[in-house]
């Protein structure tokens, strides 16, 4: 790749050189943020396309329908304006993308997304779709946001001020064709090798879910489980419920979280739902303090061997192993001190059972599970010495797929890497895009 014959100093610290030939200018000078949607004559039950930020993808829409009226009250936009998320972590995540297709031509999204509409008399909309991907973009928005907890947004005053390296609009239309058709090879690669981890994690789960189901010896007698989720079991294993299996059924609580005693980057680990990854917990994004355990009763700390299930919302069904002591938030239900039956093996099974207990859920934006509910799930119980079979021929089985994974999603995240790198020296003229 060639870069251009002279280059000159471009007053932005973090980019400092741009083409001879290029320009800055400030966003506000190309672009209008959250621009008015002129008065429209629809019918107050004309259905518009409505974007809650939780839908806006990386350069993917999922859009949903809203009556006119109820829609008036949120950010208006138009097909090819611009929706940028402006919460971290998403804004962190690229959550960016094009308004195509909207019903009736509008669409309406959540006071959590910045609308960018392009000047087109000087700005070719796709490669200012690149710009708010580049790195150059994200650092000055990342280092501008304001607000405490997860909640940081991106100043608007230091989005609309941000510099903007300027081409002339011939060369802008060349240099997004030319990005056009580079990440579109390299969204390809990335797309085939996501369908390659969700076919090999299909095949852990039909693993796990077919052993602890029939256990190691396809030959074995069968009787029905009366297990709805199972069916049929080996006929020498029994059925018993989780409070059966486990002596404790617990939880915990969320400090208020505008306290900062209550919060420390190195205190005592306290589990969210958010750190459950359906395997070994070895570590949790929150800590607290010793204060904070005190005053609540309910922050108690649940030992290594620990399994633990989430109970609530999005997260509902996933689970965790616990390899560190750690206190939980409410959302979590753990169970600890085992009766005589092998961990592992009954982690395996309630792995297998994620979509039943999800079925179990009630409410409707929100749903949930509780304790009672887990407390009474039935599992399919071996002999001890067969559960270690299991558990060790799981053991082994899923490591292999795990490390097929690992080894994939390393190749994505090269690519992931190179794909940001390239979109960020194209916009900011490290690299010279040629015919």
């Amino acid at each position: 790749m060639s870069q251009y014959s002279t280059y000159k100093p471009s007053g932005i610290d973090w980019l400092r050189e741009i083409p001879e030939h290029w320009e800055v200018k400030r966003v506000k000078d190309l672009f209008q943020l959250n621009p008015n949607y002129p008065n429209n004559k629809f019918e107050k039950d004309t259905q518009v396309s409505f974007i809650p930020m939780e839908c806006l993808r990386c350069g993917q829409i999922e859009k949903r329908t809203l009556d006119y009226k109820s829609a008036m009250s949120y950010v208006p936009f138009k097909d090819n304006d611009i929706l940028l998320a402006k919460v971290t972590p998403c804004f962190e995540n690229g959550n960016i993308a094009i308004a195509e297709n909207l019903e009736n031509g509008i669409g309406f999204g959540s006071s959590e997304i910045y609308v960018i509409r392009s000047n087109r008399k000087l700005i070719n909309n796709k490669l200012a779709f690149y710009f708010f991907q580049s790195k150059y973009f994200q650092s000055v928005g990342i280092s501008s946001m304001k607000g405490t907890g997860g909640l940081k947004r991106i100043d608007p005053t230091t989005l609309v001020c941000t510099l903007y390296p300027f081409q002339s609009l011939h060369e802008q239309y060349k240099t997004a064709n030319y990005l056009d058709t580079k990440i579109a090879s390299i969204d390809g690669k990335i797309e085939l090798l996501t369908a390659k981890v969700a076919n090999y994690r299909a095949l852990r789960r039909s693993l796990i879910n077919q052993t602890v189901c029939r256990g190691l010896n396809p030959n074995v007698p069968l009787k029905q489980s009366g297990i709805d989720w199972i069916g049929e079991i080996p006929e020498h294993w029994e059925v018993k419920r989780v409070k059966e299996i486990f002596r404790n059924t617990g939880s915990g609580t969320t400090p208020p979280s505008g306290d900062e005693t209550y919060y420390d980057d190195f205190g005592i680990n306290w589990l969210q739902t958010g750190d459950l990854n359906d395997g070994f917990i070895t570590e949790t994004s929150k800590k607290i303090t010793q204060k904070a355990k005190d005053e609540f009763s309910t922050l108690k700390l649940y030992r290594e061997g620990s399994l633990v299930i989430a109970m609530y919302g999005a997260t509902i069904g996933k689970m965790g192993y616990l390899n560190i002591k750690t206190a939980t938030n409410q959302a979590c239900c753990v169970l600890s001190n085992l009766f005589h039956n092998n961990k592992m093996y009954l982690f395996y099974q309630l792995l297998s059972m994620k979509l039943y207990i999800i079925s179990l859920s009630t409410g409707g934006g929100q749903p949930n599970i509780n304790q009672d509910i887990v407390r009474f799930l039935k599992l399919a119980v071996p002999p001890i010495s067969e559960q270690i079979q299991i558990a060790n021929y799981l053991d082994d089985k899923t490591a292999q797929i795990d490390n097929i994974v690992s080894n994939i999603e390393q190749q994505i995240n090269k690519l992931t890497q190179l794909r940001k790198s390239l979109i960020n020296d194209v916009v900011t003229g490290k690299i010279k895009v040629t015919e």
